[in-house]
């Protein structure tokens, strides 16, 4: 008897040591739409045209409902919109990436998963690229002296509304005075 009831009270104390991990005892992995190991380019001060989002899933690919989710973003005035705090019932979670304002910062987004006894990360990179011009700059060249006729290459620099400058996208010059050329 003791034979036949042994078997089936270990295998009960198992299954209820796991009721609470959805896990069990293999490993919680993110899978997401966007790569971890790429660039993802955006703008300044503006959302990601695409939500960031993630699956939890066991090692065997069963999704994970319920794991909390932890959002963390990296850069001036980066954060995050509509997002998801836990995963849903087949898994995913999401969230719309706002990068930060100043172009030279590292902007990541760094996602943690976890449940009762498993965690996971992810991280993504993004660059800001600024497009918007409030302000144009001409900077003159390194000629000490300039002599008529002499010819002055200048740098044009624009400027977005949060003090990132960069190149001027395809600059002309438009005049209407006849006395400068």
């Amino acid at each position: 008897m003791l034979r036949r009831v042994l078997p089936l009270l270990l295998a009960g104390g198992i299954s209820a040591a796991c009721l609470d991990d959805p896990v069990g005892p293999g490993a919680l992995r993110l899978v997401s739409d966007l790569s971890t190991d790429s660039l993802i380019a955006g703008h300044p001060g503006e959302a990601l045209p695409q939500a960031v989002r993630i699956r939890a899933v066991t090692s065997a690919g069963t999704p994970i409902r319920a794991a909390r989710v932890e959002w963390t973003p990296s850069g001036t005035g980066s954060h995050i919109q509509q997002v998801s705090n836990e995963t849903d019932a087949h898994g995913y979670a999401s969230a719309a990436w706002v990068l930060g304002t100043q172009a030279r910062d590292s902007q990541t987004l760094d996602v943690q998963v976890s449940t009762s006894s498993h965690t996971a990360r992810a991280k993504f990179r993004a660059i800001a690229v600024p497009y918007v011009v409030t302000h144009v700059h001409l900077l003159p060249g390194r000629a000490d002296t300039v002599r008529l006729s002499d010819t002055v290459r200048c740098v044009l620099q624009a400027e977005d509304p949060f003090g990132n400058r960069f190149p001027a996208p395809r600059p002309s010059f438009v005049s209407t005075d006849t006395t400068l050329f």
